[in-house]
């Protein structure tokens, strides 16, 4: 029983060593947005996977009627699951290829436009220009055109009508537009838009 105990603080240790490790490449790699568990919930279960493997060997039980039957189980979870699977494989696959990633403002086929502000196992979390939050599973996004304003620049321009009328003063209009531009630009855009400069 102590070696078991023993085994578990091990596999405990080594799956806190590897998250840290990935937590820390993120910082490294100046991906502290990325809030996604998506990584971290794969190298948790592999390392668990691994050391439970392990403790049933060392403990004598034989492990390929097990895993066998695990197989078993496994294709007919997979398919009650299948959803969910597609949903995680396309959730690495969008973090993988890096075409959309947190931070990018994109547009979806149906028009919604917004940043991408999380993805995780399941879904990616968009917030609209109006503070509202889509919330579409991986898979659909990974197969829909999405069109991303943030690549290969993060400048982008957008056209917004605005209607006035005919008597109104150009120039007045053109400053109002552009001070309330500048209290929502960042610095770098405010550089831009700042006529003394």
């Amino acid at each position: 029983i102590n070696i078991v105990i023993l085994i578990s603080s091990i596999i405990i240790l080594t799956e806190q060593l590897f998250t840290r490790l990935f937590e820390r490449h993120f910082k490294d790699k100046n991906l502290e947005e990325v809030k996604t568990g998506l990584f971290l919930f794969l190298i948790k279960v592999a390392v668990y996977t691994v050391g439970i493997i392990v403790i049933l060997s060392y403990l004598g039980i034989e492990i390929l009627p097990i895993i066998t039957t695990l197989g078993i189980g496994g294709l007919l979870i997979g398919l009650a699951l299948k959803d969910t699977f597609s949903n995680i494989f396309s959730g690495i696959y969008i973090l993988t290829e890096k075409n959309i990633k947190i931070g990018d403002f994109i547009e979806l086929e149906n028009g919604k436009r917004g940043y991408v502000i999380n993805i995780n196992w399941r879904a990616t979390t968009i917030r609209t220009l109006t503070n509202d939050l889509i919330i579409i599973p991986n898979e659909k996004l990974a197969q829909s055109v999405a069109y991303n304003y943030s690549e290969p620049v993060k400048e982008t321009r957008m056209i917004i009508e605005l209607h006035v009328s005919y008597n109104t003063d150009i120039e007045k209009l053109e400053a109002v537009v552009l001070e309330e531009t500048y209290k929502f630009a960042s610095e770098d855009q405010r550089l831009l838009l700042d006529p003394q400069i």
